[in-house]
């Protein structure tokens, strides 16, 4: 079975090239003879090698975000080597011209060979923003949404999502074929401990991309009643941005921060974080705080605190919500409010067993969603698309 994977890929440095990487390596391992894998990723310039090969993976660099260019080069790709199944990593902001309406002609040429095209849709996007400015301002945006979704919907024959929210806004939301998606979580790495204890230090930590959805400011404006009550608490603010707008957005921060006095409190360390320093970055931490004002996918960031077993505070969002049990897992507060999410901030500080009682109960993320189940699920989905096999282990 001949599978191609269209997706970034390492050494770019995105949460989608690691997923690809990491799903590529365990199902080839997983499966050395029985399937021969291809990722098509993104040529960059800073980028050297355009063809290599990775383990058991082969990886070429053929399409670019913008224009519509690369995407025929892309499809040329697919007519040279007639592959069984095109599996596209989809992010609306990764291919970025137009919301991805440009790759639909891609998709359509994978169809016209009879490949079978599969889908995964790492963000949902629903009906409308939460903020009027927001409505207001991405008409444009959300009508090229609109077209991007509906025409994946016509030319893929299944679609991967990895919360139950994200099905239910494809069903209800944008009217795809129940019969036509697969529920399969994110994957996680396998669980390990922190490299070392925290001690008494109270820190936070948020990690990940900064953006104006992550509600840092928030939680920026939550510090000083933290420090209320535990005037030695510190905050970590660890990641980077995607564009011009995160940025702005981390200048904004900053700026706030020294406002609200909190110069010796907060610390920006903005920069991408590999694999091999997680566990030095999250042993110094005490909890991990989410205060994310919107979510259209599942949190590669929570299921990280899962494998660490580091109590979470998270806004209390639809996908995070459907993922876990709150009271039992974290602790879940209203987006937008500092006083709440400083009350639950302060409760783990306090209560250290409370924390670590929770940090253990969300380990269950990492051990439900190990990459060896993943893999097999979506080995399980191909083979159902190509010989009309394993539609029960794809779907369970």
């Amino acid at each position: 079975m001949r599978v191609c994977l269209v997706s970034t890929y390492p050494p770019q440095r995105c949460g989608i090239a690691r997923y690809s990487h990491d799903l590529a390596q365990t199902m080839t391992g997983l499966a050395p003879r029985s399937a021969f894998l291809t990722v098509l990723s993104e040529r960059r310039e800073w980028i050297r090698d355009n063809s290599f090969r990775d383990g058991g993976v082969d990886v070429e660099r053929v399409w670019e975000r913008r224009g519509l260019g690369s995407w025929i080069a892309a499809s040329s790709r697919i007519i040279g080597s007639k592959p069984d199944v095109v599996h596209v990593q989809h992010e609306y902001g990764l291919f970025n011209t137009w919301m991805g309406l440009p790759y639909l002609l891609f998709l359509a040429v994978a169809r016209l060979l009879r490949s079978r095209v599969v889908v995964t849709l790492h963000s949902v996007c629903p009906s409308k923003p939460v903020s009027l400015k927001g409505r207001l301002s991405s008409l444009g945006g959300r009508s090229a949404v609109r077209l991007s979704t509906r025409g994946m919907r016509l030319l893929a024959h299944r679609f991967v999502c990895h919360t139950e929210t994200q099905r239910r806004y494809l069903l209800h939301v944008h009217g795809f074929d129940p019969q036509a998606i697969d529920l399969i979580p994110h994957g996680s790495n396998p669980e390990v401990p922190s490299a070392s204890s925290p001690g008494d230090r109270p820190l936070l930590l948020f990690f990940g991309y900064i953006s104006r959805r992550k509600g840092v400011d928030t939680l920026l404006r939550a510090m000083p009643l933290i420090k209320r009550e535990v005037p030695k608490a510190r905050l970590l603010v660890a990641g980077t941005y995607q564009n011009k707008d995160g940025s702005d957005c981390l200048k904004e921060l900053r700026e706030e921060a020294e406002r609200l006095g909190l110069k010796e409190s907060v610390e920006f360390r903005t920069r991408h974080f590999p694999e091999e320093e997680l566990p030095t970055l999250f042993s110094e931490s005490r909890l991990v705080v989410m205060p994310y004002v919107e979510l259209f996918g599942c949190s590669g960031v929570l299921r990280e605190a899962a494998r660490f077993g580091k109590p979470v505070v998270a806004s209390d969002l639809k996908n995070i919500r459907c993922e876990c049990s709150p009271s039992r897992d974290l602790i879940l507060v209203p987006p937008r409010d500092p006083s709440a999410l400083a009350d639950a901030v302060v409760r783990l500080l306090e209560d250290p067993s409370m924390g670590k009682r929770l940090g253990e109960n969300l380990r269950h993320l990492a051990r439900e969603g190990s990459w060896g189940r993943i893999a097999r699920k979506t080995l399980n989905l191909y083979s159902d698309l190509v010989f009309g096999e394993g539609i029960s282990a794809a779907r369970s």
